[in-house]
């Protein structure tokens, strides 16, 4: 990859296959610009999105180097970042009538499923695209998206290193 944009691009559209392969798309994907991803644009078919976290120097990947060492190791740049995936739950209906368990059931083993599609991406996919274009990678965490409205989802963050910029 030549840049870093052509590394993001390529991680959200391995994460699109993926969903895609195991017949769970996402109708919107998108890297977003900003600290938040943006909910009010989550249609029926769900959205992936790849954001930015923060930005720092490390000479010990993945961990963050306040002071520059001064003795011509060349630090990294390392970039945390987020990838989730949104998708619509069941809602009240016309009446009021709350929705189903078996509704409210199939919403949460989807969100195990996106869960479990993340991880398994960063595993079998991220790291095998990092590590040939050089760039390191470290795991962090996948967390439930607190419920807003209809939109449920979980989120990935990670840690990529590249020489420093």
């Amino acid at each position: 990859m030549s840049t870093l944009a052509d590394t993001l691009s390529a991680i959200i559209e391995g994460m699109a296959a993926r969903l895609q392969a195991e017949n769970r798309p996402c109708g919107r994907v998108s890297i977003y610009p900003g600290s938040t991803e943006v909910w009010d644009l989550v249609g029926p078919e769900g959205q992936l999105y790849l954001r930015l976290v923060q930005t720092f120097p490390s000479t010990n990947f993945p961990y963050q180097s306040y002071l520059p060492t001064g003795d011509g190791n060349e630090q990294l740049t390392v970039i945390r970042l987020a990838m989730g995936v949104l998708r619509c739950g069941a809602v009240l209906d016309d009446a009021g009538n709350p929705p189903s368990p078996a509704a409210i059931t199939a919403d949460g083993l989807a969100e195990v499923d996106d869960t479990l599609s993340l991880i398994n991406f960063y595993y079998d996919d991220l790291r095998g695209l990092t590590a040939a274009n050089t760039i390191q990678s470290h795991f962090g965490q996948v967390s439930p998206k607190p419920m807003t409205g209809a939109i449920h989802g979980v989120e990935m963050d990670f840690f990529i290193a590249v020489p420093r910029c």
